[in-house]
């Protein structure tokens, strides 16, 4: 088995109006050295977000992000060490 993205907060597609992080939950543990994720804006510029990483899940420190599109890309590692990777958006709201 792969460590797949199993679910996302928020979630692909979303609009919100508070977020202080994005937590990712993959399928199994993944390996942390090999696994990690981005914010970008819409312009497509790196956001500031301080990725964590423990058991099967990414977080990414998200506090005062301003309205606007946001993508989170993101590439993990499983005990298999099959790379997947993907991206999703979501919408802060003013």
């Amino acid at each position: 088995a792969h460590a797949r993205l199993v679910k996302s907060v928020p979630e692909a597609g979303s609009r919100t109006t508070d977020i202080d992080k994005v937590v990712l939950t993959f399928s199994e543990k993944l390996e942390a050295a090999f696994s990690g994720a981005q914010l970008v804006n819409e312009a497509g510029k790196p956001v500031a977000a301080p990725a964590a990483i423990a058991g099967d899940s990414i977080t990414l420190a998200t506090p005062g992000l301003k309205p606007g599109r946001y993508r989170v890309y993101w590439h993990s590692v499983g005990q298999d060490t099959h790379r997947m990777e993907g991206s999703f958006q979501f919408t802060v709201l003013p």
